[in-house]
């Protein structure tokens, strides 16, 4: 989500933040405009609670040097997050790149307080997802992340041939599932019909590990339990 602040909204600079953003092939799924509340605007801030500008800080985000109103974009996209990250810049205006939007039109007050024009939400959960997949990134300076794109890829084959739909179970959470996860595809698989005495069994091969790993659909449903690693 992106909030357009309320030094942003005086400035009438929403077109030209809107602007940047469709620019990097995002596109607004929802908006609103708000009116933040002293409690809501402590509760954000709280981190800061010790610094000296907080009052300052709270006063500035309720809009009470401004307008008293902020306006709440949600977006979509591949790589949202990471792509208004870059357009917006650094939190400090004067660290931020002058391409930036902030960098452009931002400032920081006598009493220290960033008006930094907009402000990128993202909740905990997210922010280690971002960084989690930060780190795994081969070729940083680029928009792709290949691990990331390939370890999707894997989830959408599990997901398209290994589902059990009799039991709810998507690709990725069975046992064919997670070994395909973690090591791709096999270099072979044979696959051996059930009869009297057995269940259906699979044995896929993988050459880089020279091990084989055999599965077998005890139930009859298609759930493929991995009984046995040669």
């Amino acid at each position: 989500m992106v909030l357009i602040k309320p030094d942003g909204l005086v400035k009438s600079l929403t077109g030209n933040i809107i602007t940047e953003l469709s620019d990097k092939d995002l596109i607004i799924v929802g908006a609103k405009i708000v009116q933040v509340t002293r409690e809501l605007a402590e509760e954000h801030y709280q981190h800061l609670k010790e610094e000296k500008f907080f009052d300052e800080l709270i006063k500035y985000i309720m809009g009470e040097f401004h307008v008293k109103r902020v306006l709440a974009l949600v977006y979509h996209g591949k790589n949202a997050i990471e792509k208004v990250r870059k357009v917006i810049g650094e939190t400090n205006p004067e660290k931020a790149e002058p391409t930036t939007i902030r960098g452009k039109y931002g400032r920081i007050t006598s009493a220290g307080v960033f008006e930094n024009v907009v402000h990128a939400s993202e909740s905990e959960k997210e922010e280690l997802f971002r960084e989690f997949w930060k780190h795994r990134d081969p070729t940083p300076d680029t928009e792709e992340n290949e691990i990331k794109d390939e370890f999707y890829r894997r989830i959408d084959f599990c997901n398209q041939n290994f589902t059990v739909f009799m039991l709810d179970k998507e690709g990725w959470e069975t046992d064919r599932g997670k070994i395909f996860l973690k090591y791709g595809e096999p270099s072979q698989v044979e696959k051996h019909e059930s009869d009297l005495n057995r269940p259906a069994i699979e044995v896929w091969y993988f050459e880089k590990l020279q091990q084989r790993f055999i599965f077998a659909d005890r139930s009859g449903m298609g759930d493929y339990q991995l009984i046995k690693i040669e």
